[in-house]
């Protein structure tokens, strides 16, 4: 069978390495290989699937790892390499697909997630220059695939695949209340504006909703320090296995972040049957439908976010309509299926391109 080598350059453990895992899973017709980075964010991860019987590339850092990826990427059965990009397809990352391409001899596809930060001049002139070597450029969203237009891309590569998650079978109901439950399932980082999600359920009249938090990253201390401050009845759950066990236990997710690509928690939410609150980004209106699976807030509207929350969010009508579509929602564009067959119907072009 056909290797595909898929290629991890993070230095932590996120939605973008949940991608490349489920797609390692559901891939059928390719063998996948999983380049993954010695880090010790990443160890624990590598060491899960090479028992799960995945193979596993280490890579070490430095020119010794670079060219041992370049090796592994020139070995005979590996028929194409797809590069996963958890931030942006520039800099030194984005030289990358570039080098693999040049020194293996082999297509390169790349999953650029975050489209949306901020580039540099520097940024787009190396984004334009080793865009010769990727055949194929995946983004998870319309808007993403817009931003890559627009810096310069060609048209015939930049190809929107939209996220995809497990079916977790039919959705759980909806928890009793009160209290009333918010869930946030994210990586506790700035740009998820954890934050305002407290600061709103603060500002709630009484009785406040139940705050609860999944997630493991820098600003754990400091957002457990904001809600004991404010008062907010808030459980902080470190990383959950099980998202769809979480999402049972919660009323609604909210997303209060001012930078996303199209976050699996949400789709999880969906698969889940509950509504989402999230803020009104590109691309996240591709996903959530306003007033229809939840609502879509202006980042950082501490006021919008608030009267939300103390509103129509309790509602509990309303709350298993949002649940209610949200399930339809994802079924019809969200499955992990659709999205795996997807990315397999770009290898087999590229593939097919390169002769």
């Amino acid at each position: 069978m056909r290797e595909v080598l898929l290629v991890t350059e993070a230095r932590g453990f996120g939605g973008a390495e949940v991608y490349l895992e489920r797609l390692a899973r559901g891939l059928e017709g390719y063998a996948p290989v999983l380049a993954v980075p010695r880090h010790p964010a990443l160890d624990a991860w590598a060491e899960r699937l090479r028992g799960e019987g995945f193979s596993v590339h280490a890579r070490s850092a430095g020119w010794r790892g670079m060219s041992a990826l370049i090796a592994r990427a020139a070995g005979p059965d590996v028929a194409l390499v797809h590069v996963n990009l958890p931030s942006t397809y520039d800099g030194w990352s984005g030289g990358l697909p570039w080098v693999l391409s040049r020194w293996s001899g082999k297509p390169v596809v790349v999953t650029e997630h975050l489209t949306a930060l901020p580039r540099s001049r520097r940024r787009r002139w190396v984004k334009r220059r080793t865009g010769s070597g990727v055949r194929a450029v995946i983004v998870v969203s319309k808007a993403a695939r817009a931003h890559l237009l627009a810096e310069g891309l060609p048209p015939d590569r930049v190809i929107a695949i939209p996220n995809g998650v497990p079916d977790p079978g039919p959705p759980v109901p909806l928890p009793p209340g009160p209290p009333f439950r918010i869930g946030v399932l994210a990586s506790l980082e700035p740009r998820k504006r954890i934050d305002v999600v407290i600061e709103a359920v603060a500002a709630c009249p009484p009785p406040r909703p139940e705050l609860h938090v999944a997630g493991e990253g820098p600003l754990r201390s400091e957002l457990e320090e904001r809600a004991f401050r404010t008062g907010v009845e808030a459980t902080f759950h470190g990383r959950v296995e099980d998202p769809y066990a979480f999402l049972s236990q919660c009323h609604v997710l909210a997303l209060a972040s001012d930078l996303e690509a199209m976050p699996l928690s949400i789709l999880e939410a969906m698969a889940a049957g509950r509504g989402v609150l999230a803020s009104a980004l590109p691309g996240l209106d591709e996903v959530v439908v306003e007033g229809e699976t939840g609502r879509l807030l202006p980042p950082g509207d501490l006021t919008a976010w608030t009267e939300t929350v103390a509103g129509p969010a309790r509602d509990r009508d309303r709350l298993r309509a949002w649940g209610a579509a949200a399930r339809l929602r994802y079924t019809a564009a969200f499955t992990l299926e659709r999205s795996v067959a997807a990315t397999a119907a770009v290898y087999d072009r590229v593939l097919e391109e390169a002769g």
